[in-house]
């Protein structure tokens, strides 16, 4: 199974606390990772290596907000996770076994091969029906 993180705070350094947590997740699954970040804006950084690797390439100074996943595949070996649509995005830790008789049932079209993708079809469709802001 993948290891999730985050941490939100005012602009501190949290280079420890990430240090500790991406050691965490790492251990949770090597396969991919993906790491999202705020400052003023929101960053996202993928990569089909392990969570380590990912976070030397990622700018982690002075953060609003961070989370983070080591994934274990187990589909969607061309997917990584944070899943991103609409202005949405989801980190997700299992398996979801009836997610194409959901797409199905709710008539959503499925737009990549991670499982984990109907829970934020579901979410953003209830938005979008809603016309919630």
């Amino acid at each position: 199974m993948c290891g999730i993180f985050g941490i939100i705070g005012k602009s501190k350094n949290f280079s420890s606390e990430v240090n500790k947590l991406v050691n965490f997740a790492s251990r949770r699954g090597k396969d991919s990772s993906g790491i999202l970040t705020y400052k003023n804006f929101y960053k996202i950084y993928k990569a089909d290596f392990d969570i380590k690797k990912l976070k030397s390439k990622c700018d982690l100074k002075n953060l609003n907000l961070i989370i983070g996943i080591g994934r274990l595949i187990t589909n969607g070996n061309i997917d990584n996770q944070p899943l991103v649509n609409s202005g949405s995005a989801i980190f997700h830790n299992g398996i979801i076994i009836n997610d194409k008789k959901l797409f199905e049932l709710e008539k959503i079209k499925k737009f990549s091969e991670i499982n984990s993708e109907i829970i934020l079809s579901i979410a953003n469709k209830y938005i979008q029906d809603h016309k919630i802001k």
